[in-house]
């Protein structure tokens, strides 16, 4: 019993590292998923005390995945798909580590405080970037501004969650809220005009998925209405940003509409399990890229690496097998976090379900113009907070109905 309680309090502190590091430093992560899964094997092996992950989402991966092997087995380079394959089961592991090893009120608080604190000091070096640097658009500790706009989907609504819980210390909860608006004026420096564009769509679903948020909704609308336009008439980089939302001339929209077409034809050549996992980078810049498309490689293996497209991105290197995994993938657990929902309204004033819903509906709105369902440092964020948040559901949850499972 003793083991047991050490080695849990062992995986907890990994898990608060990953909330402070996922936003800084891809490669303390990385160790840290290192660490947990070692403490795992280690425990098992000694003391035969195996994890039991949630039934329901280990079905649904295997199948995920058992997929994805065949479409890399079936690939132009099987060595390169399975080396991504593999990668995308390492970003995982940070969903099973929250939901197994975050135990308690206690657990969620420290982890919510820790990655506040971590967002602040993101946003702080972004800020930095763009007044004192200089910089065009701001991305952090982010690799691009892009995968910022991503960090920043996620960060405002588990904010928003975490300003409404009420064993969370008040100074946090005020602190949460001004955070979320840091996050906000951020997104907007960033300069993601795909982000701009989904921050609105989540908040339309915040209004439109239950009448109780409407008021909410409508809230969060005109605080961004107000953030848009100070940003649109005082920082001229955004100003110039927005102008560019709508214009087909605009070399980084129509570079966009024709990568989806050389998607489309790669579709039509490999319909079935596609060109392989991480292929589109050769394939596109070597084969596909039609001649009027301006952005251009130099050499095989550079280029651009995917369509700015989550759904062409799985369609041209996994086919129509690659398109349903992914769909049957995060279709479950939209699912999951639509019941997750159902069960605690009436009991949460915002529900671990609909911030889950949140944080990935604004990632696949993103993700029609940017693929960013693909890239180590954004997924390993987005597992950890879903993993938290359905453990969420059982520990702050409506107690009466937690016992009925969402599986």
């Amino acid at each position: 019993m003793k083991n047991s309680v050490r080695y849990d309090e062992a995986m907890y502190g990994i898990i608060l590292l990953f909330a402070i590091a996922v936003n800084f430093s891809t490669a303390i992560t990385s160790i840290a998923v290192g660490l947990g899964a070692a403490i795992i094997l280690f425990r098992g092996v000694k003391f035969g005390d195996w994890p039991r992950p949630d039934r329901g989402i280990l079905c649904v991966m295997g199948l995920y995945f058992l997929i994805q092997i065949v479409i890399a087995a079936l690939s132009l380079e099987p060595r390169i798909s399975f080396r991504e394959v593999l990668g995308e089961v390492h970003r995982c592991f940070p969903l099973f580590f929250a939901m197994l090893f975050i135990k308690n009120r206690t657990h969620i608080k420290w982890i919510l405080i820790a990655f506040m604190f971590a967002i602040i000091a993101n946003n702080l070096y972004g800020l930095y970037q763009y007044f004192v640097l200089g910089l065009p658009r701001a991305y952090a500790f982010s690799h691009t501004p892009t995968f910022y706009g991503s960090f920043l989907l996620m960060q405002m609504p588990i904010l928003l969650y975490m300003a409404t819980l009420e064993f969370m210390p008040m100074w946090s909860r005020r602190a949460a809220v001004a955070t979320g608006l840091f996050c906000m004026l951020m997104l907007f420096l960033s300069g993601t005009r795909g982000a701009w564009l989904a921050f609105v769509g989540v908040c339309l679903a915040l209004v439109f998925f239950d009448k109780r948020f409407y008021k909410l909704g409508i809230k969060i609308l005109g605080m961004m209405a107000v953030v848009a336009l100070v940003c649109f008439f005082a920082v001229p980089s955004v100003h110039e940003r927005a102008g560019t939302l709508v214009d087909p001339q605009y070399q980084s929209n129509s570079e966009r509409i024709l990568m989806w077409k050389s998607a489309a034809m790669i579709v039509e050549d490999y319909p079935i399990h596609g060109i392989g996992q991480n292929m589109f980078v050769w394939e596109y810049n070597m084969k596909y890229i039609l001649p009027e498309a301006k952005e251009r490689a130099d050499e095989p293996g550079r280029g651009h690496t995917h369509p700015h497209n989550n759904l062409w991105k799985v369609a041209s290197e996994g086919g129509i097998l690659g398109l349903a995994a992914f769909l049957i993938l995060h279709g479950y657990f939209f699912r999951r976090f639509y019941l997750l929902h159902k069960r605690e309204r009436g009991y949460m004033m915002i529900s671990c379900g609909m911030t889950a819903f949140l944080i990935a509906l604004g990632l696949q709105l993103e993700g029609m113009t940017d693929t960013n369902m693909n890239q180590v440092p954004i997924m390993r964020e987005y597992w950890l907070l879903v993993g938290m948040l359905l453990v969420s559901g059982k520990i702050v949850g409506c107690p009466a109905r937690d016992s009925k499972g969402a599986n």
